[in-house]
Parts: C-alpha cells; sequence; structure tokens
C-alpha cells in the first residue's frame, strides 16, 4: 500500500465500509468462462468369432477465459485482465486402436492396442497480468504428445488345473511416451523480458520428454456365485511437464507423479 497515497486507500476503507459484508469492489469485472465441445467415433469390426478390433477416434476443443482481481480492491495490485481472445484456446486429437480377443477355449480373456494423443494451441493463448501496478503480457504456444503400447490378459487357472476352477490371474502393463513443448513470449510494462532464460525477443522455447510404465497384477476368485474375493496391485503415474510460471530456467521442467497400491476386497450380493 505505500505505492499509493494515503487519501486513497482511506477512500477504499470508507467505500468498503458503506458496502458492508460479503460484497468487494474490484479493478476489474472478474469473470471465469470456460467452454468445451469434442466428437468421438468408435468403429467396431469382428475379425472372427473371438477376436475384434476396434478403432477409437476423438477430436475435442477447449477455451478458457479468465479475469480476476487477487487483491479485491479497485488498486492495480495483482489482477489478471484479457482484454480480447483467451487465455487458453487448444485442439486435441485421439486415436487408439485396439484387439480384443479370447483364446484356450475363452479361458484366457485379452486385449491390446496402441494409442496416440496430440494437443496444440488452435488460437492466440495469452494474458496479461498486473504486479503492483505494472503489466506483465504473456503469449504461449503449447504442444503435447502422448503415445502408448499396452496389453491385459486374465487367465481362468481352472483350465490348467481343475481344483483352481473359479480363481482368475490378471496382467496388464502399459509403457508411455510424453512429450510437452512450450514457446513463450513473456514482456513487462517496459517492453523488457520478464522471462526466465529468454533471448532478445523475449522469447523461451522449453521442452520434456518423458516415459513411464504402468502395470497391474492380480488374482480374484469366485468363492460362491454371489461372491467374490479379490487382491490385485497397481502402479500409475501423472505425467510430467512443463510450469510456465516458474521464475527459475533449470526448474522449469517438473518429473511425473507415481503411485503402488494393493488392494484386497470382497464383491458380494447380500
Amino acid at each position: 500500500f505505500a505505492l499509493f497515497p494515503g487519501s486513497e486507500i482511506s477512500q477504499i476503507i470508507v467505500q468498503q465500509q458503506q458496502l458492508g459484508p460479503r460484497q468487494v469492489a474490484t479493478g476489474n469485472s472478474p469473470i471465469e468462462k470456460i467452454e468445451s465441445q469434442g466428437i468421438e467415433d468408435t468403429a467396431r469390426w469382428d475379425l472372427s468369432d473371438d477376436i475384434t478390433l476396434r478403432n477409437i477416434f476423438g477430436y475435442r476443443e477447449y477455451r478458457q477465459l479468465v479475469r480476476g482481481d487477487d487483491d479485491a480492491t479497485i488498486l492495480p495490485l495483482i489482477q489478471q485482465t484479457e482484454p480480447t481472445g483467451w487465455n487458453v484456446d487448444l485442439a486435441q486429437y485421439s486415436e487408439e486402436i485396439q484387439f480384443q480377443g479370447k483364446s484356450l477355449n475363452d479361458s484366457l480373456v485379452w486385449v491390446a492396442g496402441a494409442f496416440g494423443l496430440y494437443s496444440h494451441a488452435a488460437g492466440v493463448n495469452h494474458n496479461v497480468t498486473i504486479q503492483f501496478g505494472s503489466p506483465i503480457y504473456g503469449q504461449n504456444s503449447p504442444t503435447t504428445r502422448s503415445e502408448a503400447l499396452y496389453a491385459q490378459a486374465t487367465y481362468d487357472l481352472g483350465n490348467a488345473y481343475a481344483p483352481l476352477d473359479g480363481l482368475k490371474f490378471t496382467a496388464g502393463y502399459r509403457f508411455t511416451w510424453d512429450y510437452r513443448q512450450l514457446n513463450l513470449v513473456q514482456r513487462n510494462g517496459t517492453g523488457g523480458c520478464s522471462a526466465p532464460g529468454a533471448d532478445r525477443n523475449c522469447d523461451v522455447s522449453l521442452e520434456y520428454n518423458g516415459t513411464e510404465p504402468s502395470w497391474t497384477l492380480g488374482l480374484d476368485y469366485q468363492l460362491t456365485p454371489d461372491t467374490l474375493v479379490y487382491v490385485t496391485s497397481r502402479r500409475g503415474f501423472r505425467a510430467g511437464g512443463l510450469n510456465s510460471q516458474s521464475l527459475i530456467a533449470s526448474q522449469v521442467a517438473f518429473k511425473p507423479e507415481t503411485v503402488l497400491d494393493v488392494e484386497i476386497g470382497i464383491k458380494s450380493d447380500w
């Protein structure tokens, strides 16, 4: 508040007292607007009585507009504005081809396939941030690509050894390749560069490459026609990426988060 005259602060206090509780006067008109739409097509082809081919294609568009006033006063302390367009404007394509089948007299049920996703800027992604009266103009162009191969099967062990009838073993594995790329232009109110590692045009180009496995292992046993008991373990992950808000160039990329769980349970009709 030392950046502004004392009389202005006094006026804001009087204004807030007149408004009363649970109402504030802001320096802009806050809004959060999201538009999302897409289309998906699933095609199926029965290659034989035991093998099916599926193809899943998707296209999605996502737009977001956020305008806010974090200091909740009419002073230009911390604000986000967007005079035209959207803060985020993305288009995404996905394609998956999948084989499903049964083998060994239907005692082995399996699925295998490949997945790909590509996302890119469909328009200009930009925003204006006010920090203590000084504007920072940002514009970015993100690209996301992800590819994966996977397979999973469930085998009825009773087919190999009669006393194990009703006991099934499941194993699945997926390997994913992730790629993130971001072109970022960020300037302050005087035209200088405000992004870490920027060139003379205030342009920063960042990349991230990562690979991670996922898997599942499980046993389930049909104890009675109405009761199933099971134990399973899974490994999953959330992909790494790029944090464009980081002020330290060496810390813009962040690694994946992984999780490993074990679950024991029972499913039954009471």
